[in-house]
Parts: structure tokens; C-alpha cells; sequence
């Protein structure tokens, strides 16, 4: 391996490992708003549109860095929220749900490999 290719893997392993910490602070925001719904069982109309918001910066930027269960994952969350706001629903009927794949978010982010 050349200098240059040493160099091009460091670089590119120092923004992995920045990406991962700003997924860590990105899934701490989609579980703070998932508190904030929860405590209004599910009828918190401001945090139910802030969650497809998080989960999509998650589907397309998981992606780049390889992170593919993430990206499915969060592309689910996503999806799924967005049903709700655009049907006008609270998120009592599907708050399991979202809770489910915010915990799944999370694990996936545990196992994708360094």
C-alpha cells in the first residue's frame, strides 16, 4: 500500500468514526422526541413531526457510510411517521411500533462493524 493510500484510509476512517459519533447524538435526538411522545401518549402532534425529520437524515447518511440496517431502519421509522402526520393521526395506535424501531435503530448502530 502506498503513502497515498494509507493516507486516503486514514482520512476516510477518521470520518467514520466522526459519522458514528454524530449518529450516537442523531439517535439520542430520535429518543428524547420518542420521550416527549411517549409522556403524551402518543398525542403530541410537534414531536410526531420531528421524528420522520430525524429518521431521515439517518436513511440517506447511514447509507453513505455503509451502515445499510440503519438506513432500512430508519427509513421505516420514517415512512411510518409520516403516514401519521399526513393522515392527521396522533401516534397512540402505533406508539409500540415506533417504539420498536427506535430500539432496532439503536442495535443496528450497536453491530455495524467499526
Amino acid at each position: 500500500m502506498t503513502s497515498a493510500d494509507e493516507e486516503l484510509q486514514a482520512k476516510l476512517k477518521a470520518l467514520r468514526d466522526a459519522y458514528k459519533v454524530s449518529l450516537d447524538v442523531r439517535l439520542d435526538e430520535i429518543d428524547a422526541t420518542l420521550d416527549r411522545l411517549l409522556a403524551a401518549d402518543g398525542g403530541n402532534a410537534e414531536d410526531l413531526n420531528i421524528l420522520p425529520a430525524l429518521a431521515h437524515k439517518l436513511t440517506g447518511s447511514a447509507g453513505t457510510f455503509g451502515l445499510q440496517a440503519v438506513s432500512d431502519i430508519a427509513g421505516e421509522l420514517e415512512a411510518l411517521c409520516e403516514s401519521l402526520v399526513k393522515e392527521e393521526k396522533d401516534a397512540s395506535a402505533e406508539v409500540d411500533r415506533i417504539t420498536e424501531l427506535a430500539s432496532n435503530l439503536r442495535k443496528a448502530a450497536e453491530k455495524e462493524p467499526e
